[in-house]
């Protein structure tokens, strides 16, 4: 995700997307993996304020779960709509 949308609740929204889809499959946590690196320390909180859950840490890497269960719908200022690619040809 571009730098330049962060903060704009893109990331939210993308979220919201995702955990609906896990519902819709029946998967009960989303797992996410921070590696630090010399271009993304942008994002090294970026899990904990969606509302992950630390696993664990290890030499600055993170791992972050969300039970989607847990998860509440927020109001956002937009929606994600995804299209089949051949829809969109």
């Amino acid at each position: 995700m571009s730098c330049r949308v962060l903060g704009r609740r893109v990331e939210e929204a993308i979220l919201q997307h995702l955990v609906a889809e896990a519902r819709r499959r029946g998967v009960a946590e989303i797992v996410g993996r921070y590696v630090p690196t010399a271009r993304n320390a942008l994002v090294r909180d970026h899990y904990e304020k969606l509302g992950f859950a630390l696993v664990s840490a290890d030499g600055g890497e993170t791992v972050w779960r969300l039970p989607v269960v847990d998860h509440a719908a927020k109001d956002l200022p937009m929606t994600i709509a995804l299209r089949r690619i051949e829809e969109a040809v």
